[in-house]
């Protein structure tokens, strides 16, 4: 049954406009042609939401000391962009506890640092990054926080059985068992802090093994389908972990296995690809290194993102790159379309001048 959730979410971002040009009353669907023109560097989109999740336990002291420092080094090649870093922890009972942007950027130190090491030692790594994206809970500045009732109330819905998505009063929809998934919501995008349209970073540094449990939405499968439901992992999407590394472990687990025992590091894709866009030794010295490589790779991923005007409605939808006196029109496997985002996978020409997408949309669909 959790996995029903998933497909739908998977279902309603990949093509919100559909396949057909008939409605389920078969009234007739218009279908208008639309070009944009792009040139690199200048339009790409440059929202860029961070998601940090940092394990709260006892032996995370020096980690999170040697982290905290380094704000710029994560932002060195992003810093011109739209950014916003969520924090949270690995601990299943705590809100994400502060967003930090450009405006209280100084506030970054202290808030890593105020995560503390008193969690439970039950790291919930997987759990906490889908609550995350989803806004589930969110602490505000006065320093209240949601986290005990959040947590009581998530319990609550275990035992009954029921599934997460949206929540008015803890931003997390329940959906009971037999419920038809079409009454998920609006099949829209969720509140909280993640933007539409924006490039998704998440940063995991953890020294702990990942965690499941008896919890729902904790598994490999869970975070692999969650974050292709919203975006496209390796693409608008990317994984990053300052992980114990330095350990050796049995086999690799693949997408639908058995995570419990195993490390972050073995995680695979359905294509047998490292979930993790890059990752490095939770146990250096010093981090700088490995966040500039982060940023440099965020910063990639941004520099192929363009945002169109409207839904396409999944007929026709042509990409062109202008370099030099050549174009040529990209394959359907190399760029990826989530909603209104164009994510160009191939590497493109250095003199490359100019993008023209050609698609269609229903111009009575806002």
């Amino acid at each position: 049954m959790r996995y029903l959730a998933l497909m739908l979410l998977l279902a309603c971002n990949k093509y919100p406009g559909g396949t057909s040009g008939f409605s389920a009353n078969a009234s007739y669907i218009r279908s208008e042609m639309h070009t944009e023109v792009f040139t690199p560097s200048v339009d790409t989109e440059r929202k860029l939401d961070i998601l940090l999740v940092v394990d709260n336990s006892g032996s995370m002291l020096d980690e999170q000391e040697n982290l905290a420092g380094k704000l710029d080094r994560l932002l060195e090649e992003v810093k011109d962009s739209d950014w916003q870093i969520a924090i949270t922890t690995t601990d299943a009972r705590d809100c994400v506890a502060k967003i930090i942007t450009p405006t209280n950027k100084d506030k970054f130190a202290a808030t890593v640092r105020g995560l503390g090491t008193d969690g439970s030692g039950d790291e919930m790594a997987v759990w906490k990054i889908i609550q995350a994206l989803q806004g589930n809970c969110i602490r505000d500045d006065s320093g209240g926080s949601e986290n005990t009732i959040l947590w009581e109330k998530a319990l609550q819905l275990q035992d009954e059985g029921v599934l997460f998505a949206e929540n008015d009063a803890i931003r997390a929809m329940r959906l009971p068992r037999g419920k038809d998934a079409r009454d998920v919501s609006s099949c829209g995008r969720r509140r909280g802090w993640l933007r539409d349209n924006s490039t998704l970073a998440i940063l995991l540094v953890s020294d702990e093994d990942h965690n499941c449990n008896k919890h729902y939405m904790c598994g490999l499968t869970d975070l692999y389908f969650y974050l292709n439901s919203i975006r496209t992992l390796h693409a608008t999407a990317r994984l990053y972990g300052l992980l114990d590394i330095d350990t050796k472990h049995s086999a690799n687990v693949k997408l639908g296995g058995q995570v419990g025992a195993n490390k972050f590091l073995q995680w695979q894709d359905g294509d047998g690809e490292p979930l993790f866009e890059h990752y490095a030794s939770i146990n250096a010295n010093d981090y700088s290194e490995t966040l500039q490589k982060i940023s440099r790779s965020i910063s990639s991923a941004m520099q192929n993102t363009f945002v169109l005007k409207h839904l396409h409605d999944g007929h026709k939808f042509t990409v062109k790159l202008t370099y030099g006196d050549d174009s040529r029109v990209l394959e359907e496997n190399e760029y990826v379309l989530d909603n209104k985002t164009l994510h160009i996978t191939t590497t493109m020409p250095a003199n490359i001048s100019r993008i023209e997408v050609l698609y269609t949309h229903n111009p009575d669909q806002v």
